[in-house]
């Protein structure tokens, strides 16, 4: 639609989804995240990129996908670059692992090529894969991210739900579920030089690499907890639209049964031994 109202493009480019929607992850209640690599000799500042970038974030908006709090689009200038800034980029990323960097490069190594020059986001994806899967540093310090997420497990090994007033009773199903999964499989997947972004094909292909970061067993067993955890989120939230709520990440254990609480213990329990794995792995994580 943007470029048949704006005309041809001044030179090659191509537009990347990144984070969830690059995953192929999305929920009702995702967020848009996105950007745009330009060619070889692309002015970033030519109006025509400006145009398309502000055309498509405005439409996704418009139609539910939201704008990103943390301006993490194509709309804004830093996130439609040439290739070669976005090679500085990763190269600074992966070199100087400051909490900042391990945020971007939790977001930018997700990303999929949506429309435009494709071949752009491959070179770009090959060579920083390479370099990420050499740099023991960059890994320990996503390691250390990862860990930041930890299940919601007391020292019994059962379930922790909240105490704040807002979500008291409930469990994080985004960021005490999902995220530290996805965040498991991503670092399977740069530590394989793995391509894939989805999170079940990055858990796939990292099982069946040999001498791998995780077991073909465990990496099965992950997928399976990733999918019944999904099922259960997309469950919670569209049960809440049916009920004209507003749909979130905060399910009540008092909505599930003795069988699925039981099955999310299992998962949670899965999930907090893989992370024990890498934290042992790469020492400097800890």
């Amino acid at each position: 639609l943007a470029e048949a109202e704006l005309g041809p493009a001044p030179g090659p480019w191509v537009w990347a989804a990144c984070g969830s929607q690059g995953r192929q992850e999305q929920t009702g209640i995702s967020d848009q995240d996105n950007c745009m690599i330009l060619g070889p000799g692309m002015d970033p500042g030519h109006p025509w990129f400006a145009d398309l970038a502000r055309f498509v974030c405005d439409g996704l908006n418009a139609a539910g996908y939201v704008y990103c709090p943390g301006e993490m689009m194509a709309m804004n200038a830093q996130w439609c670059q040439p290739l070669a800034q976005w090679r500085r980029y990763f190269r600074k990323w992966i070199d100087q692992p400051e909490p900042m960097a391990l945020l971007h490069s939790s977001v930018f190594f997700d990303l999929r090529a949506v429309a435009g020059h494709t071949p752009l986001l491959t070179q770009l994806r090959q060579e920083e894969l390479s370099r990420a899967q050499r740099s023991q540093l960059f890994l320990g310090h996503m390691v250390g991210n990862a860990l930041t997420q930890r299940p919601p497990l007391n020292w019994l090994g059962n379930i922790r739900p909240l105490r704040g007033p807002a979500h008291a009773g409930c469990i994080d199903l985004k960021h005490s579920a999902i995220a530290p999964m996805v965040d498991l499989a991503r670092i399977y997947a740069l530590a394989g030089g793995l391509e894939a972004v989805n999170t079940q094909e990055r858990l796939a292909q990292a099982g069946a690499l040999a001498g791998g970061e995780v077991s073909a067993a465990a990496a099965q067993d992950l997928g399976d907890a990733l999918a019944f955890i999904a099922a259960v989120r997309l469950v919670h939230q569209a049960r809440q639209a049916d009920a004209q709520q507003p749909p979130d990440n905060f399910l009540p254990l008092a909505k599930l049964s003795r069988f699925e609480r039981l099955q999310l213990k299992q998962a949670f329990k899965l999930i907090q031994a893989q992370q024990a794995v890498l934290a042992k792995r790469y020492p400097i994580s800890r």
